[in-house]
């Protein structure tokens, strides 16, 4: 039972493993990279749209003050 602890300790130090802190640190990174992506497309569909709507608005006031003259 003492040899697979002991092989545990030999073989541990040679592989080349992250310690857990900065796993996480790399998964919250890669988490936030995907979701900044994700909500920049909105963003940039939400301005899109945005802008649509704010030219229609334009389009619909000055066809009604034509109508008005």
């Amino acid at each position: 039972m003492a040899s697979p602890a002991n092989s545990s300790v030999e073989i541990s130090p040679q592989l080349p493993l992250l310690p857990p802190s900065h796993v996480f640190a790399r998964l919250e990174q890669e988490t936030r990279s995907f979701w900044g992506s994700i909500l920049l497309c909105f963003s940039f569909l939400d301005a899109i749209l945005r802008l649509i709507s704010c030219r229609r608005l334009i389009l619909y006031i000055l066809a009604d003050n034509s109508t008005n003259q």
